[in-house]
């Protein structure tokens, strides 16, 4: 008896019925085992960590989730399961806490790099403080994020193409001063990230540059001024930096983020 070979389409047809198959398979694979046994070992702790995990690993969720040092509430997730077969965990995600929401898309790369794209939310902004650990200060505020694509390496990458609004921003320690709403813009460089920021008319009279390279150094060069009577906060501002003939406060500082691995 003369046997028939199956054609290019029924090839294709069997590979389409097999890789369908196998996302089955795996579909009922509870998250907290999948991370467990493999985003544990691959990421090493460098970049995610998540608590509380629940469903599966194509659609479940987090009771507490910790991106880059950062704490940023519960956690749902939907996984683009072809994207898989790049290399990269890509998951269109939902961050949820009392203070606020954020989704977007993230990646997560075998290397321990993170991607994100279309992050849109609002969260306060002392959810960034661990980032400037060990500098003398204490913020309060909310940002409210329109971020188009990030690339996040601990330590060694930082770029970031998005803009941010600092909302009722205010220093509270070591002195509480009010600052109205600075808006920032942040544009990627060949070695790291540019801020430009620029105040929103309230209180300070804001316009800057921030430069901070993959390597987590920074170099600020900032004008500040005041509106109206503000006399705490000018004479706060003049200790910052000298005036110039504008009657601004320039400043200028250099360092390195502390919890920048």
């Amino acid at each position: 008896m003369k046997k028939i070979k199956p054609g290019k389409r029924g090839v294709l047809f069997i590979a389409i019925g097999l890789v369908s198959y196998l996302c089955f398979l795996v579909s009922g694979i509870p998250a907290s085992f999948a991370y467990t046994k493999f985003i544990v070992p691959m990421d090493r702790g460098r970049v995610l960590n998540l608590q509380g995990l629940t469903g599966t690993i194509w659609a479940g969720g987090a009771a507490e989730t910790r991106i880059a040092g950062l704490s940023l509430g519960k956690l749902q997730w939907d996984m683009h399961i072809l994207k898989l077969f790049t290399g990269k965990l890509a998951l269109d995600v939902i961050l949820e806490s009392k203070e606020g929401r954020i989704e977007g898309e993230v990646q997560a790369g075998t290397g321990g790099e993170l991607t994100l794209q279309s992050v849109r939310g609002r969260l306060p902004v002392q959810t960034f403080m661990p980032l400037f650990y060990g500098m003398p200060f204490a913020v309060s505020g909310s940002v409210n994020a329109d971020i188009n694509h990030a690339e996040i390496i601990p330590g060694k990458k930082l770029v970031v193409d998005g803009k941010v609004i600092w909302h009722a921003a205010a220093l509270t320690a070591p002195q509480a001063f009010e600052f109205g709403d600075l808006f920032m813009v942040l544009r990627p460089m060949p070695d790291g990230s540019n801020i430009l920021l620029k105040d929103q008319g309230g209180p300070l009279d804001l316009d800057g540059n921030i430069q901070i390279k993959n390597s987590g150094e920074y170099k600020a060069n900032l004008l500040l001024g005041t509106r109206g009577k503000q006399d705490d906060l000018e004479l706060a501002l003049k200790i910052l930096g000298r005036t110039n003939p504008q009657g601004k406060v320039q400043v200028s500082r250099t360092g390195r983020l502390q919890n920048w691995r």
